[in-house]
């Protein structure tokens, strides 16, 4: 009995070496995958994933998925990382992925002419935001390879909204073509009408320190869960608040926006390349900083990562959810309950399958947070492989927005975070 249990024991460490070595050929297939789809995409993919990153301003890029009809284009969140399906996209985000597409492959098939560009009504669904990207975007476009644009709208107010864009991207006006003048007929409204009303002007500092400015700006604290993308802007650029204004006024509040505008910063005269450099640091000490007080410190799980776990039938559901609102959402404290009891007759491998999906989901997390001078650390080593080239913070500046970036913290989220369940049941 002992030599077969000896013999079992060899084939199952090697069985668990084969498996380890599948795993890591299908991780390293996978990288392989995904540096060819970035690298080796087709020259119209490229075109059409660099107009679409214009378009949304750094917040979805193009994929390729294989399907039951065959390949398609899918839009993936860069906040989330997930692939979505246009009919999983919203109007007006749709608009932009179809219209990247387009504009990308006709210039892709043309022979050295390139003809004009005809859209009707292209950006109907778009909000102001969308539409001054989208905007600002095809101008460059039309400056940088000569290619006339018409746009057909039947909108007065977009050709206010258009000659906005064009103007905040310092960019030549459009020429508008007024038809129904042309055919001496009434308008309802001219466009300077309909021109949408000028932001309240963002008040200077005039003297104030970082917190008495912020309380004035009305900024909103850092919640670490949440992507970087939606942290303000003012977090990054203080104590400079000559700066903090300056980001305000050019309408880059979220660091996403901030991210996505720092090539061009220079040239809107928002920041030289002192401050964009600063800047460009801030941001990679920001994505590093979100990622490193994650660990240990999950997020509140939420009905959706119930019902996208796929091990809650229909049965279980409402008893599973009034044990989470029981325990605040606090997924590891609904897990000590159910695994005392809390779910009669909820089957054990169910339970595993769900506490999988948590922990994928980021809402369980049985490591142990850093403490301060471990997040600086952290924050360092991860900061200095950060996407900005022209990033250079030293160890000292690292060090300081990290502290700055604590304190932003409401104490609500920071207090919440740190709390552990104990083995003699949940606490808070």
């Amino acid at each position: 009995a002992l030599v077969r249990e000896e013999e079992t024991r060899e084939e199952l460490g090697a069985w668990c070496d084969r498996a380890r070595d599948e795993l890591a050929e299908a991780a390293l297939l996978e990288e392989l995958r995904r540096q060819h789809e970035g690298f080796a995409a087709p020259p119209r993919l490229r075109e059409a994933n660099r107009l679409l990153d214009e378009f949304t301003r750094g917040r979805h890029s193009l994929v390729l998925a294989a399907g039951e009809t065959g390949t398609g284009f899918m839009a993936k969140d860069a906040r989330t990382d997930d692939p979505l399906q246009l009919d999983q996209l919203s109007d007006g985000t749709r608009a932009q992925v179809l219209l990247a597409v387009r504009v990308a492959f006709v210039a892709g098939i043309e022979t050295g002419i390139a003809p004009p560009l005809f859209l009707d009504e292209s950006l109907t669904t778009s909000d102001p935001q969308r539409l001054a990207a989208v905007a600002g975007s095809l101008g460059r476009l039309a400056e940088t390879t000569g290619r006339q644009i018409f746009y057909l709208t039947s909108q007065p107010g977009d050709v206010a909204a258009w000659r906005g864009a064009l103007a905040d991207a310092g960019l030549p006006a459009p020429t508008v073509l007024d038809l129904a003048a042309a055919r001496r007929e009434g308008c309802s409204a001219a466009p300077e009408q309909l021109a949408p009303a000028a932001g309240a002007e963002v008040p200077a500092p005039d003297g104030r320190d970082p917190a008495a400015y912020g309380l004035l700006l009305g900024v909103a604290g850092l919640d670490p869960h949440r992507s970087w993308r939606e942290a303000d802007t003012f977090h990054l650029a203080a104590p400079d608040l000559d700066l903090v204004r300056r980001l305000r006024t050019a309408g880059l509040k979220a660091a996403g926006t901030l991210a996505a505008a720092l090539p061009r910063l220079e040239h809107a005269g928002v920041a030289g390349p002192e401050r964009r450099a600063r800047l460009a640091g801030a941001l990679d000490v920001l994505r590093a900083f979100t990622a490193a007080w994650r660990i240990g410190r999950p997020r509140p799980a939420t009905i959706e990562d119930v019902d996208g776990s796929g091990a809650v039938t229909e049965v279980f559901r409402p008893k599973v959810l009034a044990l989470f609102a029981e325990h605040g959402w606090h997924a590891a404290r609904f897990m000590e309950a159910a695994a005392k009891g809390g779910l009669p007759r909820f089957q054990s491998r169910k339970l595993d399958a769900l506490r999988e999906h948590l922990e994928e989901a980021g809402c369980l997390d049985e490591r142990t947070p850093l403490d301060r001078d471990a997040l600086v650390t952290e924050v360092l080593l991860r900061a200095a492989t950060g996407p900005q080239e022209e990033a250079r913070t030293s160890p000292e500046e690292v060090r300081a927005l990290v502290l700055r970036l604590l304190a932003a913290i409401p104490p609500a989220i920071a207090a919440d975070s740190s709390t552990r369940p104990s083995g003699s049941g949940p606490t808070g």
